[in-house]
């Protein structure tokens, strides 16, 4: 009996000896998982998972909506402009410095001409619409969106045109981005260009976005993906505010027999270099042209009419390291160096020459034929044109120019 009592208190205390060991483990390992969240609410988030696909929910997060608006500049006669968007991205900062990007929920496409609604007043508001939500932790402050523009496609005189994208990926900075802010306002500052590529008039889509942090107060407790709301008059001061680094302080617009001259003086008002991109003329011009034979019966139009059918109105010029500004009719595509305007500097853009094009789309006929014929673009006197400087990170100048 005593042996046998002997082997069952041994196995006794194995056994209870055992179950320690195993609860000390699971202490550990339990340990181990919650010092892992408390340091970062969202597993995607820490230094040893950024980059990652998936999220853990913590008790300590907080949502955080990212939202799309825009003041399109477009060639007139545009009917839609439809953006493409996916893999949006939100940069945030924690407390302790660690940083890094995790993903946010969204993607569709979104029609630029929509970004306004009436106001019962006979006039249109800016709108805004939620593109992405995502859940972050409370500490940690979001200073950056990124995004991929998938496709982009134009209506305008009533031919539907896929447009060129040489900037896929977008990285906006948010400027006063708080650990408060609930969402991200992006301003997507669009630009439909034409470019002639060879023996084709072809557009292309160019962002200019930045951003500005929106509070709780800015959106609604049931704002979801795809929702839609009027934008807050403050929040579009703010952004008026933040676009306004650079500056037409002169320019001058003139004729000389078939020559064009045309130059822009612009100041860099701001803190930071801006990339000075593209500039748009736009208004009534004459094409002035030497062989109508290749146009059908219902596109032979000359003159200003001519103009506003095949080019709609609109001249854009793309901007290089000199300074100088390279016409649509000479310039392959979209890509372009751009011109570094220093802060504080002024920089004068020019163009001298002949505005001479040797094709055109016939936009008539819906098709995708291509007219042979020479002639030139001319300016026309007493009339006024808008010019629309436009730059990186958001930066976009306008002014207004008569031609005597």
């Amino acid at each position: 009996m005593r042996r046998s009592t002997g082997r069952g208190s041994s196995s006794a205390k194995w056994q209870t000896l055992c179950a320690i060991i195993l609860i000390a483990i699971a202490i550990a390992i339990l340990a181990a998982v919650a010092n892992n969240l408390n340091q970062r609410g969202v597993q995607t988030s820490t230094a040893r998972c950024y980059g990652c696909t998936t999220t853990s929910v913590s008790q300590s997060q907080r949502a955080f909506v990212v939202e799309f608006t825009d003041p399109l500049v477009a060639p007139s006669g545009t009917q839609g402009l439809v953006l493409g968007y996916s893999g949006i991205r939100l940069h945030e900062v924690l407390p302790d410095g660690e940083s890094g990007f995790v993903n946010a929920t969204g993607s569709g496409e979104v029609d630029l001409l929509n970004f306004t609604a009436p106001t019962g007043r006979s006039g249109r508001a800016a709108i805004a619409r939620v593109v992405g939500t995502a859940l972050i932790p409370s500490s940690a402050r979001v200073d950056g969106v990124s995004f991929v523009i998938n496709s982009g496609r134009i209506t305008i005189s009533n031919a539907t045109i896929n447009t060129d994208l040489p900037y896929r990926v977008q990285n906006v900075s948010i400027a006063g981005a708080s650990i408060d802010a609930a969402g991200a306002l992006i301003d997507l500052n669009p630009a439909a260009l034409q470019f002639y590529a060879p023996r084709n008039l072809e557009f292309g889509l160019y962002l200019s976005p930045h951003a500005v942090p929106l509070n709780a107060s800015s959106i609604r407790a049931n704002e979801s993906l795809g929702s839609v709301s009027q934008l807050n008059p403050s929040l579009s001061g703010e952004l008026n505010r933040t676009n306004t680094a650079i500056s037409v302080t002169g320019s001058g617009l003139s004729e000389n027999g078939n020559a064009t001259a045309l130059f822009i003086n612009v100041r860099n008002n701001g803190a930071s270099p801006v990339q000075l991109m593209y500039v748009q003329l736009r208004g009534e011009m004459t094409n002035s042209t030497a062989s109508a034979s290749a146009l059908s019966r219902n596109a032979t139009i000359s003159g200003i009419s001519s103009f506003a059918e095949h080019f709609h109105n609109a001249l854009d010029f793309a901007v290089q390291p000199n300074g100088t500004m390279i016409p649509p009719f000479e310039f392959p595509g979209l890509i372009t160096p751009g011109y570094a305007l220093q802060p504080g500097s002024s920089a004068n853009l020019s163009f001298s020459g002949v505005i001479s094009i040797g094709f055109a789309r016939n936009m008539a006929t819906r098709g995708p034929q291509i007219m042979n014929r020479t002639g030139i673009v001319s300016p026309l006197p007493n009339r006024t044109y808008d010019i629309v400087v436009i730059g990186q990170g958001g930066n976009l100048a306008r002014s207004s120019i008569e031609i005597r």
